[in-house]
């Protein structure tokens, strides 16, 4: 795991989020929309977030949605709800639920091998590939690094244990691609974005988020361009708006497009992190699993589906309550972006996070 380091000058701070007068006790503030408007602009000035679009959920429903900061430190444009982000892995849940529209029409089958609808020259030297299914992919159980060369070596027999892999999702994409006779983002916006109104979501570049998109940021302040690529990368090329993946994540939480037990397979869990070599906090795993394209975290009674998105200078996180769909989702525009997600899970849902400690970036507060 990496920990970004919070390097961002003091003066382009105060750029990104000025604050004139210290907030109001963040108890007087009646509804958690009122706290968060509270909170955000000074959590952002202490981690160096220069932007952040922010939505909630509650009940199925996008419950309230807030833009704060600027789109880049070169321009100081203001985000507003339209402002385009990177999604990073927040675009495996998404593709996840396409898949799983298809392996409800019979177009696919969770079970099967990969490498019978399309051998993978990069791992021919392993015959244990061919085991590699769908569902191993979206568990995280293929046994594929999260990122490879020309050759990729398995860490262990497929099924087996846990490893997080963007290789795998993009092994699957490429299958399903030969077996629909769609691209990427074609099969998205049949199955998920048009369906679902995401307006303002693509896999790859569209000229139209050109005059609002959201630059990315390093830990020196200096701003990038988005990426802007032209071929979709179902693992982390998803382009999106806080309130569209807030329309996401409550077509998730109430199965919309999906029957009821294949929403209810995709938050169930399918592997544990429990012993997984992945991650460092062992007490937090035991807490962790994967169903099918999300992160499930069990904190006491509490169940939620949860995912982070880490794309160097752009980061995102959502989680959500599995039982009320409460939840948030998020996306910054810094190196640092997810140096606040520890203090909007305590405000959102006031309880500690095992995924975040699992994860084990650098807090604000460190």
């Amino acid at each position: 795991m990496r920990k970004p380091p919070l390097r961002i000058l003091l003066p382009l701070l105060l750029v990104a989020a000025p604050l004139c007068a210290a907030p109001p006790l963040l108890s007087q503030a009646p509804s958690l929309a009122e706290r968060l408007e509270l909170a955000l602009p000074e959590l952002m000035q202490r981690a160096g977030i220069p932007g952040l679009s922010i939505a909630l959920t509650s009940h199925g429903e996008q419950a309230w949605s807030g833009a704060f900061g600027v789109k880049s430190l070169d321009t100081n444009e203001p985000i507003d709800g339209a402002t385009v982000f990177e999604a990073a892995s927040l675009s495996k849940p998404v593709f996840a639920y396409a898949v799983l529209r298809l392996v409800e029409r019979g177009e696919l089958d969770l079970d099967e091998s990969l490498a019978e609808s399309l051998p993978n020259e990069r791992m021919s030297h392993d015959d244990r590939y061919l085991a590699i299914t769908p569902r191993m992919v979206l568990s995280h159980s293929s046994g594929l690094p999260n990122w490879g060369g020309e050759r990729l070596e398995l860490n262990f027999d497929p099924g087996s244990s846990f490893n997080y892999s963007g290789e795998g999702f993009v092994y699957l994409q490429k299958v399903v691609e030969k077996r629909t006779g769609l691209t990427l983002d074609e099969l998205a916006q049949r199955e998920v974005f048009e369906p679902l109104g995401m307006k303002r979501s693509s896999y790859v570049w569209r000229e139209d988020f050109e005059d609002n998109c959201s630059a990315r940021h390093d830990s020196a302040g200096h701003a990038s361009a988005l990426s802007q690529d032209t071929e979709g990368n179902a693992a982390a090329s998803l382009l999106t708006t806080a309130e569209d993946y807030a329309r996401f994540l409550s077509a998730v939480f109430r199965g919309k497009g999906l029957e009821k037990e294949t929403r209810a397979a995709m938050l169930r869990p399918e592997r544990s992190l429990a012993g997984a070599s992945w991650g460092d906090d062992e007490e937090a795993k035991e807490q962790l699993s994967w169903g099918l394209g999300w992160g499930l975290q069990a904190s006491g009674e509490d169940l939620a589906f949860w995912h982070w998105g880490d794309n160097g200078s752009a980061k995102a996180f959502t989680m959500v309550d599995i039982e009320t769909g409460e939840g948030f989702v998020y996306f910054a525009n810094s190196v640092s972006g997810l140096a606040i997600a520890e203090a909007l899970v305590d405000l959102v849902f006031g309880l500690p996070s095992p995924a975040l400690r699992f994860l084990d970036y650098e807090q604000h507060d460190d």
